[in-house]
């Protein structure tokens, strides 16, 4: 589990696809919306579930998040077992 912006974020996901990606969509420099946006343009993490967050979802529909490519989003601050659950709930999807 690793932190990094947007540009850093796209190389490490290439080289170690993980199962599940949890993406900020709020970051300054590069947006995670963007982020989001090119990590679905690379075939081997076209399908790779991705749990967006952002403090954003009560301005921006559901459809909208899920339209730029996350699997599910959360609001924050957000609590962590509900957002355990969600990653539990993705995880299969990895497969």
């Amino acid at each position: 589990f690793e932190v990094l912006p947007g540009p850093d974020a796209l190389a490490r996901a290439m080289q170690v696809q993980p199962d599940l990606i949890l993406a900020n969509l709020s970051l300054p420099g590069q947006p995670g919306w963007e982020t989001v946006r090119q990590l679905r343009t690379h075939a081997p993490l076209a399908h790779t579930p991705v749990l967006g967050t952002t403090v954003f979802t009560t301005l921006v529909p559901r459809w909208r998040v899920q339209s730029i490519g996350c699997t599910d989003c959360v609001d924050k601050p957000f609590d962590f077992d509900m957002v355990l659950s969600r990653v539990r709930g993705l995880l299969p999807l990895a497969a």
